[in-house]
């Protein structure tokens, strides 16, 4: 598991986790506005890792697609040469 799936799973597990307790808060208006801001800052904290999570992961596939491309090409080049007589 990546550094990045596991802490996206740990900011998701809290997200979940989020209930109200009885407890000594200011209450009204600054409480909410506090809670929509915390929450706010989560749902960024997790785009931005699902972002850096998948974004690498099609960069990889991208590659990897790329370089079978150039060594399919470069086999096909063999071949013909070698059919041809073209020595190398």
């Amino acid at each position: 598991m990546t550094a990045f799936r596991f802490e996206l799973e740990q900011l998701r597990a809290r997200k979940k986790d989020i209930t109200p307790k009885p407890s000594l808060t200011p209450g009204g208006k600054l409480e909410r506005d506090v809670h929509k801001e915390v929450e706010r800052q989560m749902q960024q904290k997790e785009n931005e890792l699902t972002h850096a999570l998948y974004g690498g992961l099609e960069k990889i596939r991208n590659e990897r697609a790329l370089k079978a491309q150039k060594g399919y090409a470069k086999a096909q080049f063999n071949q013909q040469s070698k059919s041809k007589g073209i020595q190398m």
